[in-house]
């Protein structure tokens, strides 16, 4: 039982997309009695801002009836920083305890290329919060050695339970599944190269289906330019029931990202029991160890992406089978046990 009422603060999760939505949307569930506050819409420049004032206004509120309210908020790099920097500032007038939960894999990088200025209130932020959230162990080391935080926690990012429907897959090819923003730092244009220089291998044997929004256009675009047509179907925005089908269809999951916290994707996919393709960054390779639940590449690296495309083709059977140990690793993300860990943290505080 929270002795204290629980203030989240973070993007509007009901209709939003992407890992932070995700987040609060299962949080919802798992803390019913807390106060959803969202600081951004899930889509719009014109909605932010009316959100942002909105999002004053009902702290202002809620600070006021329960003085001694936990204050959680969600960000994440560049322009999220910056908002939750002034409702940091703006609670710290009510001195309510507050939680800094960072996620985002584009931190280090956004922390070395802001100004001094930006900086300065970065240290700020993660010094005075009464508590950082992060996602793994590497990233705790990192915000220890950059940083002087009162207290750090690594708090699993949560992840639904999976729902079984149908574990068959409509095609007799082995099929790989991304769901994310198809963008650059993602390694989709990577993945589409590493396809093209095994095209003729892959054929009528492999199927990627890609899903999710971004630089669609030029996707599209480039599959039909490489003549990927047969092998990468982009599927469009993936909904919340449309991804439980595609998690059952799928044979295994592919994020050749260049930078990550621990994915929720990856962490979706691994409830549903499917091994995982994916790069040695960030909170990665806590979740998906190399040979036991998945293959881990050095991002970037296209000859190493095509040699575990081919490892994959020649053992399909055994890249399979490794998908049985990702139910296991990923247990501690489950809402049951992050329940746990979240009402630990905020009555000890």
């Amino acid at each position: 039982m929270i002795k204290n009422k629980i203030l989240f603060i973070g993007t509007e999760f009901k209709n939003g997309k992407g890992g932070i939505a995700s987040v609060l949307s299962e949080y919802s569930k798992i803390f019913p009695n807390a106060v959803f506050i969202s600081s951004t819409a899930s889509n719009g420049k014109f909605k932010n801002m009316y959100y942002l004032l909105l999002c004053f206004g009902k702290l202002t509120f809620y600070l006021l009836k329960y003085p001694d309210a936990i204050v959680h908020i969600h960000g994440a790099s560049y322009s999220s920083f910056k908002r939750k920097y002034f409702l940091f500032k703006f609670c710290k007038k009510f001195q309510n305890k507050i939680i800094y939960h960072i996620h985002g894999g584009e931190f280090p990088e956004f922390h070395s290329k802001a100004s001094q200025n930006i900086k300065n209130k970065i240290s700020f932020f993660i010094n005075n919060a009464d508590c950082i959230i992060c996602l793994s162990t590497e990233w705790k080391r990192y915000f220890l050695t950059n940083f002087s935080p009162k207290k750090i926690e690594i708090i699993p990012n949560i992840v639904a339970n999976p729902d079984f429907v149908n574990k068959h897959s409509c095609t007799s090819k082995f099929n790989f599944l991304f769901l994310g923003t198809i963008c650059e730092q993602k390694g989709i244009w990577l993945l589409l190269d590493a396809i093209e220089a095994l095209k003729q291998q892959l054929n009528d044997k492999f199927v990627f289906k890609l899903g999710g929004v971004g630089s669609v256009k030029a996707l599209t675009a480039l599959i039909s330019e490489k003549g990927l047509n047969n092998i990468v179907h982009y599927v469009g925005w993936v909904s919340p029931l449309k991804k439980i089908i595609y998690l059952n269809e799928a044979d295994a999951y592919i994020l050749p990202s260049y930078n990550e916290g621990v994915p929720i994707s990856i962490l979706e996919a691994m409830t549903y029991g499917l091994p995982i393709l994916s790069t040695n960054v960030g909170g990665i390779p806590q979740v998906v160890h190399h040979h036991i639940n998945g293959i881990l590449v050095e991002p970037g690296n296209k000859d190493a992406l095509v040699q575990a495309l081919k490892l994959i083709l020649d053992n399909q059977e055994w890249f399979k089978s490794l998908g049985k140990q990702s139910v296991g690793l990923v247990a501690n993300h489950l809402p049951i046990n992050v329940k746990k860990d979240l009402t630990n943290l905020y009555n000890k505080l």
